[in-house]
């Protein structure tokens, strides 16, 4: 699967790689709970599946017991931490274009991508961080944001 991707892939492959989280230890039944969850199955189907045998109506007390289990939780948060840190090393490579974009559009021809841009800056904290205003969509210090990103390229 290419890399640019990886959204798309279920979770457990996408830190399959990361062999001392927490959710390895667990049983397998908790595995795959956890990773239906994080995949977007609702907590009754996810518990469901490994217990096709209960009723439904237990399947839901159970299912959403279980994402308050202590252990269950911290692998279940551990996982979020992981990916939301990835999503965020991915936003925060996109800078360099951010700015290729804004520097390319000060007349403001396309400004779908300059607020593209302004988006993605603001989401990382570089904007506000530099004294960029994004929050207004406006190059209030524009000139003076670009300089300090080259500093900080350096």
């Amino acid at each position: 699967m290419p890399d640019n991707d990886t959204r798309k892939a279920p979770i457990a492959e996408r830190v399959d790689a990361h062999k001392d989280l927490l959710v390895w230890s667990l049983p397998l039944v908790e595995q795959e709970y956890i990773f239906d969850v994080l995949d977007g199955m609702s907590q009754t189907d996810a518990y469901l599946k490994g217990h096709p045998d209960v009723m439904r109506t237990t399947a839901r007390t159970q299912g959403s017991w279980w994402l308050t289990r202590p252990k269950v939780k911290a692998a279940r948060d551990e996982i979020v931490e992981l990916l939301a840190r990835e999503s965020f090393q991915g936003l925060r490579a996109l800078a360099p274009k951010c700015l290729s974009v804004l520097a390319r559009n000060l007349s403001g021809d396309d400004e779908s991508a300059c607020r593209t841009a302004f988006g993605i800056l603001d989401r990382i904290g570089i904007g506000p961080h530099l004294g960029l205003d994004v929050m207004q969509e406006r190059t209030a210090g524009l000139d003076d944001f670009l300089a300090a990103a080259e500093r900080n390229d350096s």
